[in-house]
């Protein structure tokens, strides 16, 4: 789509016989790419989704009779709220993740796709794309290592908070017949209190994240978008408008792809 746009505008630098005529006829191109990009994708959804449901159902079940068959030792070992609390967590992750999985396609493909097309319609700049695309994945890797050993203390800390809940839930008539509604009360809110320091420390983290991935953005934008017009005047080219916004649009799809990326991870 950038690219048919910046033809279009380039043919209203140039003007000429026919102008209106050429620019309409390039610019229902770019308005056409949409409902053919949902000819493909719309079915598509659907049969993920439709998919997905079959894999956390499938997921469900098997787990189901996974504990089921598992020994009576066993499952005194193992809480019933802790266990309902992490089959539930997994369903819910991989139902999410199968009903997203084209995100991570998408943002691959965007990623790969903005760096082909800006080598070959810009060769002077797709080394300065693939540095780039090199030195952020790595910067945004070693944050989400951080956030990840973090996530696992939060996510076993939620387990024993889900089991306590059950317990209490299980013996509510015990609790409120013997008139123990604050010392419950107390025991569950320290468990709950005990998630936040390492939240707290993720959520500084994750904001540092952003923010080094948001700066490290708008300084390739600049960079690209500068060598870009100071490599054509210098050469004493022309710079068109229209080559110049495509240039920015997959640049803006370069940069998008991160996001996604750092999101999705």
């Amino acid at each position: 789509e950038p690219l048919v746009i910046g033809h279009a505008l380039n043919i209203l630098q140039f003007g000429g016989d026919g102008v209106l005529f050429k620019f309409t006829m390039w610019l229902v191109l770019a308005t056409l790419t949409t409902p053919l990009f949902w000819v493909f994708h719309g079915p598509a959804r659907i049969w993920e989704n439709q998919l997905a449901f079959r894999i956390e159902r499938r997921f469900r079940q098997r787990l189901f009779g996974m504990l089921t068959s598992m020994p009576m030792a066993w499952h005194n070992d193992h809480h019933s709220g802790e266990t309902h609390d992490k089959v539930e967590k997994a369903a819910h992750a991989l139902a999410h993740f199968s009903k997203e999985s084209y995100e991570p396609l998408m943002t691959f493909v965007r990623a790969v796709s903005s760096v082909v097309v800006i080598t070959v319609l810009f060769p002077q700049f797709g080394w300065l794309s693939v540095i780039a695309l090199v030195v952020i994945l790595v910067v945004m890797r070693r944050f989400d290592n951080h956030l990840l050993k973090n996530r696992k203390i939060i996510n076993d800390r939620r387990h024993n908070v889900a089991q306590l809940f059950f317990d209490y839930v299980t013996n509510i008539k015990s609790i409120i017949t013997l008139r123990l509604e604050r010392l419950v009360g107390r025991s569950y809110s320290r468990g709950l209190g005990r998630i936040f320091p390492p939240l707290r420390k993720n959520i500084y983290v994750n904001e540092m994240k952003w923010a080094s991935l948001s700066n490290m953005i708008a300084v390739v934008t600049f960079v690209l978008l500068f060598l870009y017009v100071f490599v054509r005047l210098r050469s004493g080219e022309a710079v068109l408008i229209g080559s110049l916004f495509a240039f920015y649009g997959y640049i803006g799809r370069f940069n998008s792809s991160f996001y996604n990326f750092a999101g999705q991870w």
